[in-house]
């Protein structure tokens, strides 16, 4: 934390390059609404001609976390954002692993997995703050599978998504909820059940910014229609290897590896050798006892792959009229 913590302020104002800019502006917006000119940041004016802000899938101004960027500035807040996010993370991910009956030892490591594998950093680095929501998926997770011994901790993932959706994550969002679908699929009725109660919840608690961003979405010129088309990107069998095992630093940032259509930062999951024998160790041992999270698992490392796999759910996904 402390490394973290100290590659964050040597420089408290400086910011970073690439879609920093883009992304402090859905901070810097609000803010200046909010403290300037005291308003409810509804709009934003210097994008697009002029957009909704609070239907805008990025905006963040109503998530709790924006008060940082609020007390401390654009700068220095979102950097706090950042820190948080990795105590967050951390401390989700231990309890998540410790309610699971792993050891101290188990969940502590795997806490550092979350927040240190090359993905959180290598998209903060470019300045996608949309990812400081990983913090939130052990926690959704944890309370999830909560539910199914009380019915009353579905609260608790529907808060942990509505966090990530107003946060400006919707693709982690969308994903987190395609996750839970897909793990309460493979636990059939009861886990059909609390899915469903997770997503009313979810519905009712975010619907402040859920009805802006349906009009957001249906508004043509703003909305690129190739948003539908991407349907057939995803990793092959080599490549899918390689972002695990192979340093951040080995290739640039701009680096296309293996046919991939996006930069190296973008899909890079940079575990390690030792990272890799531990998962693959850890199902050896215990996928009897564990065959629905493995089933889960490979659902969703076979959705990954999109038209690389003989059977493209990814596509089959897009299908969906919802």
């Amino acid at each position: 934390m402390l490394i973290i913590a100290f590659q964050l302020f040597q420089n408290p104002f400086g910011i970073g390059g690439s879609d920093w800019d883009t992304h402090l502006l859905y901070n810097a917006v609000p803010r200046e609404t909010i403290v300037q000119y005291k308003q409810f940041p509804l709009w934003n004016p210097y994008e697009c001609g002029g957009t909704s802000l609070l239907g805008h899938p990025e905006s963040l101004f109503i998530s709790p976390f924006f008060i940082l960027v609020l007390l401390f500035g654009v700068a220095i807040g979102v950097k706090l954002q950042i820190l948080v996010g990795v105590i967050i993370g951390f401390i989700g991910m231990y309890r998540l692993l410790r309610y699971l009956k792993f050891s101290d030892t188990a969940s502590f490591v795997s806490g550092l997995v979350l927040v240190l594998s090359s993905v959180y950093p290598l998209h903060l680095v470019m300045g996608h703050t949309l990812w400081l929501s990983t913090a939130f998926i052990p926690l959704a997770y944890l309370f999830y599978l909560k539910s199914f011994k009380e019915i009353k901790y579905c609260i608790g993932t529907s808060i942990m998504l509505v966090l990530m959706f107003f946060s400006g994550s919707t693709y982690l969002f969308a994903f987190t909820v395609l996750f839970l679908g897909i793990d309460s699929l493979v636990r059939y009725k009861k886990g059909i059940k609390i899915f469903a109660i997770v997503i009313i919840l979810t519905l009712i608690l975010s619907s402040i910014k859920v009805f802006p961003l349906i009009e957001f979405l249906n508004h043509p010129q703003l909305v690129s229609s190739s948003l539908d088309q991407d349907t057939g990107f995803g990793y092959n069998g080599i490549g899918f290897f390689k972002a695990i095992v192979t340093p951040p630093g080995r290739y640039n940032y701009q680096d296309k590896i293996d046919q991939n259509k996006y930069y190296w930062f973008e899909y890079s999951m940079y575990l390690g050798w030792i990272g890799l024998a531990l998962i693959i160790g850890g199902i050896w041992v215990a996928y009897k006892k564990r065959a629905s999270y493995l089933i889960t698992l490979i659902i969703t490392i076979i959705i990954s792959f999109g038209e690389n796999f003989p059977i493209n759910i990814w596509k089959l996904i897009h299908l969906l009229p919802f």
